[in-house]
């Protein structure tokens, strides 16, 4: 997310990585790419997230996939949350989302700044609620994101993560995600690994 590249280029890191397939959302601002033994096909594309549904052709199986990078702007998460709703209303198959949701779940997600308001979460709580979603277990550092900044001006937030269906669990003996180190981002990479 945020790969602050031209989305013209998205085929040059296809090609790099070699995968076959690559996709932006409408802003360039998402970027997936998947690799071989998957089908296809794209299901929404706006200004915060992009779904896809997959295939594994070796699972016999099929998912929806949403990847979210959302506005700092509450008033402009809602028209994520509508998005998601209506994607869950819509949905027949298992369900992951993942990314930068760009809000916290409670004040134990945070530290320094402001402090954390119960109307500041209100909408994503309802929203995980409403969409019959749970949360994948995590490993490393509770925090994803870092203002950069240090003493008093230090701030720290979970800001990013993964939600599924619970079928989607059950898929696999394992899901975990894993908070990797910051190296360039001012977010932590997320490797999910499932078994």
């Amino acid at each position: 997310m945020e790969p602050f590249q031209n989305a013209r280029d998205i085929n040059k890191y296809r090609r790099r990585l070699g995968m076959p397939f690559a996709k932006a959302n409408c802003n360039g601002k998402i970027w997936l790419f998947v690799k071989e033994g998957y089908q296809v096909d794209i299901i929404d594309d706006s200004f915060q997230q992009l779904t896809l549904k997959i295939h594994d052709s070796n699972m016999n199986k099929a998912f929806y996939a949403t990847t979210v990078c959302t506005k700092c702007d509450s008033m402009q998460r809602v028209n994520l949350w509508e998005e998601l709703y209506q994607l869950h209303n819509s949905s027949t198959l298992p369900w992951i989302i993942s990314g930068d949701f760009n809000v916290v779940l409670n004040e134990n997600e945070k530290i320094g700044g402001v402090p954390v308001q119960p109307a500041d979460t209100e909408d994503f709580v309802n929203c995980i609620g409403s969409c019959d979603l749970t949360e994948v277990s995590y490993r490393g550092n509770p925090f994803t994101w870092w203002n950069g900044r240090v003493a008093e001006d230090c701030i720290f937030e979970r800001l990013d993560r993964v939600l599924v269906y619970e079928e989607l669990q059950d898929w696999f003996s394992q899901l975990e995600v894993e908070h990797l180190s910051t190296t360039e981002s001012d977010h932590a990479p997320m490797l999910l690994t499932w078994k």
